[in-house]
């Protein structure tokens, strides 16, 4: 079964996750959409392709060395938190994950240091978000998630704050499995999309998309 760890120096054994939600922000070192992998569609969500998950990385937070391999991230060899199905995603002193702890509908963790121990907090539970991309402001995340039965993008901020649909609002699931329903917007798939002042902008199968991130 997939748990989350608070890794510190000198107390590495298991602890549950704090519900809180907590948004700071980790210079990325190297890592994050490199080769090919399956990244699990949200339950629920109409059908896509492959999506890329380089399944490795590297970063430091305040010193402390991260790694990502097999699905774990890791400090200092010591695993800090497993069920990683997507790339994260650092800010400035926290590392954004996208991680199933066991229950098969993923979430967001955030991992930062605190009195030099590392911690794991939740920041977003559900929908079983991927994709990550932290927008220009450096305050707010972007994710696709299935949350209301359709893939979609969404937004939330770092910090406190509720996390807001900006795709495919009021779009409702066909009764047929497999069929876009009217209006449906697809999300970014492989290359992350881009910020361009207030819109985010993608390109889906030579098909320009677009919307607004705040």
């Amino acid at each position: 079964m997939l748990f989350v760890l608070f890794a510190c120096v000198s107390d590495p054994a298991p602890r549950g996750p704090d519900a809180a939600a907590v948004g700071v922000g980790v210079d990325v070192v190297e890592g994050a959409r490199e080769g090919a992998g399956a990244s699990a569609l949200p339950p629920g969500a109409l059908p896509e392709s492959d999506l890329p998950f380089s399944g490795t990385g590297r970063w430091v937070i305040d010193g402390r060395v991260l790694t990502l391999a097999a699905g774990v991230v890791s400090a200092d060899g010591a695993p800090v938190i497993a069920g990683v199905y997507d790339d994260p995603v650092a800010s400035d002193d926290t590392l954004w994950v996208p991680a199933d702890l066991g229950d098969g509908d993923g979430g967001i963790y955030a991992i930062r240091v605190d009195d030099g121990a590392l911690q794991v907090t939740t920041r977003l539970a559900g929908g079983r978000p991927d994709r990550l991309v932290l927008a220009p402001d450096g305050a707010t995340l972007l994710y696709v998630a299935g949350t209301t039965g359709i893939t979609s993008l969404w937004r939330v901020p770092i910090g406190e704050g509720e996390a807001r649909q900006i795709t495919n609002v009021g779009v409702t699931r066909p009764p047929v499995p497999g069929v876009a329903p009217a209006g449906f917007v697809p999300p970014p798939v492989g290359a992350p999309p881009r910020f361009v002042g207030d819109r985010v902008v993608w390109t889906v199968k030579g098909v320009a998309r677009e919307a607004a991130w705040r």
